[in-house]
């Protein structure tokens, strides 16, 4: 059994089984419009002439390729096995787009603090995973394409809701982070007896930590190691997430 060391069990607790109605808490509220990343006016007079005249930006051609180049090494590197053991998940198409589309939304918040280029970046990166979403939805058996079509846009309208939730869990605190986790890769199932509730406990800390590790992590690259060479590595989903947060008790705010 894995031991519960950052978030505290009882906090947990009562999300697991007192949450069904955040989620029309959190349906209206709006992010802070310049949360990633500085200002528009805080740019050098220097810089906004050089933007303005092209020089040193990227064309925009190759920004797209590396939202492409990005996703693909992203949905190649994801531990889904972990995630789908650790979160008690069927192997089902919907629940390899909640995993995908966690990391999608942890990549699009880290390429927003570059501006404009990681905006083209981040575009691409999602017409991406849609492209993707498409083609493996065609290979599911039976599909049929109105079935199919329908499934897509309600994809869509989840994954902006959960831009959204999450978006707010990494404004606020732990708790706020949990409960969107909860949602959407738990699935607001309230466990049936006390051993559902302690794993459901344990995937949430684990799912908690893996994020603002990430987050740390990607912070701490530069733009031309993310963008041109998208090089990046993923923490590990498994027990030696909570080593690691032992070892950097700052990672957790």
């Amino acid at each position: 059994m894995f031991a519960l060391r950052s978030l505290r069990i009882n906090v947990i607790s009562n999300i697991c089984i007192n949450t069904v109605g955040l989620s029309k808490q959190f349906s209206t509220s709006r992010i802070l419009p310049n949360f990633y990343g500085p200002p528009k006016g805080d740019e050098s007079l220097i810089k906004r002439i050089a933007r303005k005249l092209g020089w040193g930006e990227v064309s925009k051609g190759a920004l797209k390729l590396s939202g492409y180049k990005l996703y693909m090494k992203i949905a190649d590197e994801i531990e889904y096995k972990n995630f789908f053991e650790v979160c008690d998940m069927e192997d089902t198409f919907a629940s390899w787009f909640s995993i995908i589309e966690l990391h999608v939304w942890m990549f699009s918040a880290r390429l927003m603090e570059d501006k404009g280029e990681g905006k083209i970046v981040r575009n691409s990166m999602i017409q991406a995973m849609w492209e993707d979403s498409d083609m493996k939805s065609k290979k599911l058996e039976g599909a049929v394409a109105s079935a199919r079509r329908k499934q897509i846009g309600l994809l869509n309208q989840g994954f902006h809701a959960a831009l959204i939730s999450y978006d707010e869990g990494l404004l606020g605190n732990d708790k706020v982070l949990a409960g969107a986790l909860w949602r959407r890769f738990l699935k607001a199932k309230e466990p049936a007896n006390q051993e559902e509730l302690l794993k459901q406990i344990v995937a949430l800390e684990m799912l908690v930590l893996y994020v603002r590790y990430q987050f740390k992590v990607l912070n701490s690259l530069s733009r031309e190691k993310l963008i041109r060479y998208q090089e990046f590595q993923f923490v590990p989903f498994n027990k030696q997430l909570f080593e690691l947060a032992e070892k950097n008790r700052n990672i957790i705010p």
